[in-house]
Order: C-alpha cells, then sequence, then structure tokens
C-alpha cells in the first residue's frame, strides 16, 4: 500500500486526516455542505469522468457544469484535499485516501437527495467504478461516462504545469498506471453494462483544446489511434 511509503512525518499527516473523516459527524457536515445547495430532480443524471491524469478532465466538466446551467454537482477528490489543514498541494498523495472517504460521503448523499452529479476521477479502478455505476442504476438514473483522451507526452506536461502552479503532484508511476487502466477500464464497464449506460469520448488536440466528441460508442479504441505500452511511457515520465 501507499502510506507504506510514507515517512513518519507523512505517515502522521496522514492518519491525521483519515482520522478526521473517520468521524461520521465530520464526514455528514462537509456531505450536506456541497450536496444540499443543489436542487433534487425527478431524473437526476450520474456523469462519470474518465481519462489519465493531465487529460483535462476537470476543465470538461466545468464545461458541462455550464451547459447545465450549474443544477449539477461537481465531485472532485482533487478538489477535496483542500478541506484538509495540512493539505499544501505538494503532499496531496497524503490525502488520496482520506479525499477518497470524503467522495464517498458526498456520492452518498447526492444519491440520496437525488441530485445530478459529475464524478471527476481517472475511473481506473473497475471493481469501484462498478459498484458506483451500479447504485445509480439501482436508483433508476440515467448514466453516462465521459472518457476524456490526451496523448501521454501532453498530458504528462500538462501534469508537470499544474505542479508547478498548484504544488499538487502526481507521482509518475501513478500516471503510468492510471493512463494504461483508464482506457481498459471504460471499455470493460461498457462491456458489462451495455445499453444501460452510455458512454462518450472525447479525443483533445495536442494544445488542449477539444478535437472530437464521439457520443454513444461501444468501446474508445477505435478512437484512439496511436496506442502506448506502459514501457512507452515509462519513457515519457522519466522511467524507462
Amino acid at each position: 500500500m501507499m502510506h507504506d511509503c510514507f515517512s513518519e512525518e507523512e505517515k502522521a499527516i496522514h492518519d491525521i486526516a483519515m482520522a478526521f473523516v473517520r468521524r461520521k459527524a465530520n464526514k455528514k457536515a462537509i456531505a450536506k455542505k456541497y450536496v444540499d445547495a443543489y436542487p433534487r430532480e425527478e431524473n437526476p443524471v450520474s456523469i462519470f469522468m474518465a481519462g489519465s491524469p493531465g487529460a483535462g478532465k476537470t476543465e470538461i466538466a466545468r464545461q458541462l457544469l455550464f451547459q447545465l446551467d450549474g443544477s449539477a454537482l461537481h465531485i472532485d477528490n482533487d478538489e477535496l484535499r483542500g478541506e484538509f489543514e495540512a493539505y499544501n498541494g505538494a503532499n496531496s498523495h497524503l490525502f488520496q485516501a482520506p479525499a477518497t472517504r470524503l467522495v464517498e460521503a458526498i456520492h452518498d448523499r447526492a444519491l440520496k437527495r437525488k441530485v445530478s452529479f459529475i464524478l471527476d476521477s481517472t475511473l481506473s479502478d473497475f471493481d469501484k467504478a462498478k459498484q458506483n455505476i451500479e447504485r445509480s442504476l439501482n436508483k433508476e438514473r440515467h448514466v453516462e461516462i465521459l472518457f476524456v483522451y490526451q496523448n501521454p507526452e501532453k498530458a504528462w506536461e500538462f501534469v508537470m504545469a499544474r505542479e508547478k502552479l498548484e504544488g499538487r503532484r502526481v507521482p509518475p508511476e501513478i500516471f503510468v498506471t492510471q493512463f494504461i487502466s483508464s482506457q481498459v477500464v471504460v471499455n470493460e464497464l461498457k462491456s458489462y453494462f451495455g445499453q444501460s449506460i452510455k458512454m462518450g469520448v472525447l479525443v483533445k488536440n495536442l494544445d488542449g483544446s477539444a478535437k472530437l466528441y464521439h457520443s454513444n460508442v461501444n468501446n474508445i479504441d477505435q478512437y484512439i489511434h496511436t496506442k502506448y505500452n506502459t514501457a512507452a511511457i515509462n519513457t515519457v515520465v522519466g522511467l524507462g
């Protein structure tokens, strides 16, 4: 597990954050703060972002929110790390698990209150994504996956630029894993759920602007013309 690699000081910071989110009152208060400002809907929508770090998912999510007149909740693990006093951007890896607990609490409340949401993540863990999608389908919500693709060189460049600007760091080995797994997982999810969910893919230009959007796709592979294996992406991030 990642926390096994923490220094003593880092482990202390991580453990304090985990203790904070283990208290139900804290999670409930934060979930209420984020969710309760949004309207209950008769036919709420669940949108799950997907794609590698640096692909520009959050930018696209915010554009979607604008198109929805701000009526949907944006749930973002990265933004929730700001709820922890010790978070400074550079130590973002210490707050992955604590922020995930907050994501889960906010997601729970959004489902309970019939609030539409955009869950902004890489969607690189099949079991967790499957569980989340099933929960929405069990609530008879419309479910859509939106996969955002940027080539690894440009995505890594964006990750590095963001680290300089915001201090938020993505370790290179995490980037490599999530770049590969996010593509595999969305295809597996669509295959598993079939017509119960919709999937779209947005392929971006090298400058980060939107290039092509494809809706109602069954597999993203045909829209990503250059394939990268783990060795190639390791080279991109300096691990090769």
